[in-house]
């Protein structure tokens, strides 16, 4: 009897990827674009993407580095200012939102933040509230840096050859007045949470594949005034589950919503635009197959020597170099998270 099954590759088949253990790893993704050492990449996203780029700096593959930290500035304090951690001192950009947010505003230059106060007196970027360590001692000064920041992430736009995003989170705080999302609500780092000022929102599947394809379309259209090709995006999904969820939902199933959305996100765009391809970091973590778990006791941070397999496996499909620092257990690279602050609200 006739199947369509019968000419698909064994890859399609559970059993002999699983149960026959008859199937690399390397299988499980093939590159629709190259990676070399010349290839200028920028990265962007949830704090799980800190992961991507730590290990593709260590495979001495280039990372754009638009803000670089000053000469002998000690490199623990550098990461606490987030020199360093993306290709811009953007910091976190968990939602597509948000990145849509950053991209209109590079490309306009209209600067689009709030300042926020802190408990000790200092200012704040809303859209980076933990990028400056000290904060700033004048609402004027965060501004300042701010339009120096925006500068340098437009040139980014404009140079980088591959755009690496990690989707994160569906869920954010919005002012009601001008629709800017956050990467933390206010009143956690900073600022001061008035619910006729601010309001919830949990994106839905359409909202999120409008702002992400919205994004990339003013990118490449920015790109194309400088006579640049399209950029090439790799996306992934961060497993790490939600750290509190505002959605009146149990943050299990709520995180379950959020990811769900994501993955479908990245293989909407994977399908529809041939620009853009997606690394599987989010299932080789999360999938039920694992021989040891991916996770610490918490339930939440994953374990380095999970990273490692993964950032590992990316290297290896890459063909990228596999110098023995590309892809050891790092126990000191964990990522700097905004969310992290709400696990610590309710104890």
């Amino acid at each position: 009897m006739a199947t369509p099954y019968k000419t698909q590759p064994n890859t399609a088949f559970w059993k002999h990827f699983i149960a026959n253990q008859q199937s690399s790893l390397t299988e499980i993704f093939t590159p629709r674009f190259s990676i070399d050492v010349n290839t200028r990449i920028a990265t962007a996203g949830s704090c799980f993407a800190q992961h991507i780029s730590n290990a593709l700096q260590r495979s001495s593959i280039q990372i754009m580095d638009m803000e670089p930290a000053p000469f002998g500035l000690n490199t623990d304090i550098s990461k606490l200012n987030h020199f360093g951690i993306y290709s811009a001192r953007y910091g976190n950009i968990y939602t597509a939102r948000h990145l849509r947010q950053l991209v209109n505003e590079a490309i306009t230059n209209n600067i689009q933040t709030e300042v926020w106060q802190r408990p000790d007196g200092k200012y704040v970027d809303a859209m980076r509230p933990q990028v400056e360590q000290h904060g700033f001692p004048s609402e004027e000064l965060v501004i300042l840096h701010r339009k120096a920041h925006i500068a340098r992430v437009r040139q980014m736009l404009v140079d980088m050859n591959v755009f690496i995003f990690t989707l994160g989170l569906t869920e954010t705080w919005q002012n009601k007045d001008n629709d800017l999302c956050f990467p933390i609500a206010p009143g956690v780092i900073a600022g001061n949470f008035e619910p006729t000022q601010y309001h919830f929102v949990n994106f839905s599947y359409i909202q999120v594949l409008e702002d992400i394809t919205q994004a990339l379309a003013a990118i490449n259209q920015l790109r194309r005034e400088h006579q640049k090709t399209d950029v090439k995006v790799l996306l992934t999904v961060s497993p790490v589950p939600l750290a509190a969820t505002a959605s009146n939902q149990h943050v299990f199933t709520a995180n379950c919503y959020s990811k769900s959305i994501l993955r479908a996100i990245a293989g909407e765009l994977t399908q529809t635009m041939p620009n853009v391809d997606y690394f599987p970091s989010y299932e080789l973590i999360t999938s039920p197959w694992r021989e040891q778990p991916a996770y610490n006791e918490s339930g939440r941070e994953v374990k380095p020597e999970a990273v490692a397999n993964v950032m590992q496996l990316f290297l290896e499909i890459y063909q990228l170099q596999r110098a023995e620092a590309a892809h050891r257990v790092d126990n000191n690279t964990d990522p700097l998270c905004d969310e992290i602050v709400l696990g610590a609200i309710n104890t």
